[in-house]
């Protein structure tokens, strides 16, 4: 019993604590990801778009391979250079370098039908 306790601690309880990036429902955001927030939003029924803004010390390829798996799981077509769709809505990643402080802006909106 006590080893169903210690799973139950280390597996279910990080799940149920995800943290989903700023203004989203189900992306994920990164635990290395610092002074993350909302930058800009947009929403209304005929278009929407949000754009949220972090700074890591990891590498574009770590961040990039972290969304590109996360988002796969949830149904998102990655589309190469940091891009990704899912239905409508398109899910892109860009990188800043200054040096070790890398500025990551993240913008999720909606495509043209």
């Amino acid at each position: 019993m006590k080893y169903l306790a210690f799973l139950f601690c280390f597996w279910i309880l990080p799940i149920w604590a995800q943290t989903f990036l700023p203004g989203t429902e189900d992306i994920p955001q990164m635990n290395e990801l610092t002074e993350v927030e909302e930058l800009a939003s947009f929403d209304n029924p005929a278009e929407r778009m949000l754009l949220v803004g972090a700074k890591t010390k990891l590498s574009f390829s770590k961040v990039l391979e972290f969304y590109q798996e996360s988002l796969s799981n949830l149904g998102w077509k990655n589309k190469g250079k940091g891009k990704f769709e899912r239905g409508l809505d398109v899910f892109s990643i860009e990188l800043n370098s200054d040096g070790d402080d890398h500025q990551i802006q993240f913008r999720l909106s909606q495509r043209n039908s």
